[in-house]
């Protein structure tokens, strides 16, 4: 019987759960609370400048033979993996786009409150409707909506594959990942094992390789940009080889296609603008 771990909230445990059907061998749900789920009164970017994580305590169940398999949201996934565990990819990838809650930004009035915790859309937000006011917001997926539904934020931007995953019943506005370029990785569900697992070959051979060459595109742009949480860094890879990029200290959006050469000579080059 293998174990998957993930955090606690329904929405981390429908991702294991969708993990756990593409395994080929029966398996069971752990759940790990980590210590960013419990302090909900601070910013996300703050308690991880702590040296919190929200997949450090669940990936330790899999360090510590505890757990076969942990799953993630991999936009959670820090660029630096423990040496002992190696990513899979199993499942496609769902719609990375973000999704607004809330009257179109355009019809909101002068200082309306917009909810976020990310750094990326607080500066999309200001780039592209600097009318609005940006607050913070934490909690699950569910919280939050509770919270725009109680007059708390007059609109909120979450990932549209939350929404989707769990099914809610809550209009929302796809934003164009053109112009709200995804956090890396954004709707992808990964799972981390360690390489030495008995198991873990024949499963990496499961792989989902469309989702898989996304995955590293997208990473391995993050390493070149350095993105950590503070950074408000948008990357998306889509299936047709092209590459975009929010750079938001500047304001700026790239994007990169096959027919410019090597990917990380372009970055060097935008970078050196």
């Amino acid at each position: 019987m293998m174990k998957v771990v993930s955090r606690k909230s329904e929405l981390a445990k429908w991702q294991a759960r969708s993990l756990m059907a593409v395994l080929p061998q029966p398996s069971t749900l752990l759940v790990c609370e980590s210590a960013l789920d419990l302090k909900q009164d601070q910013s996300v970017r703050d308690l991880i400048g702590m040296g919190m994580s929200f997949t450090k305590e669940v990936d330790h169940f899999v360090i510590s033979h505890k757990a076969d398999i942990a799953c993630h949201s991999a936009k959670d996934l820090g660029l630096k993996l423990d040496l002992a565990l190696a990513p899979l990819v199993l499942l496609a990838r769902d719609i990375p786009n973000d999704a607004w809650l809330g009257p179109r930004p355009e019809e909101l009035p002068n200082g309306a409150v917009v909810g976020t915790d990310s750094p990326r859309r607080e500066s999309l937000i200001n780039k592209y409707y600097p009318h609005l006011k940006v607050r913070s917001i934490r909690g699950n997926v569910g919280t939050r909506i509770e919270r725009w539904q109680s007059g708390h934020y007059d609109a909120i931007v979450l990932a549209a594959c939350g929404i989707q995953r769990l099914a809610l019943d809550v209009p929302y506005t796809l934003l164009p990942l053109e112009q709200f370029v995804p956090a890396m990785n954004q709707g992808i569900i990964v799972g981390t094992m360690r390489k030495d697992h008995p198991n873990f070959a024949d499963l990496y051979r499961k792989t989902d390789q469309s989702t898989l060459r996304q995955f590293e595109v997208e990473r391995a742009v993050g390493q070149l940009l350095s993105i950590n949480c503070h950074e408000p860094i948008g990357i998306h890879a889509n299936g047709q080889g092209q590459v975009f990029i929010y750079l938001g200290k500047t304001q700026q959006h790239f994007v990169y296609s096959p027919e410019y050469g090597d990917l990380e000579q372009w970055i060097i080059e935008i970078l050196g603008q």
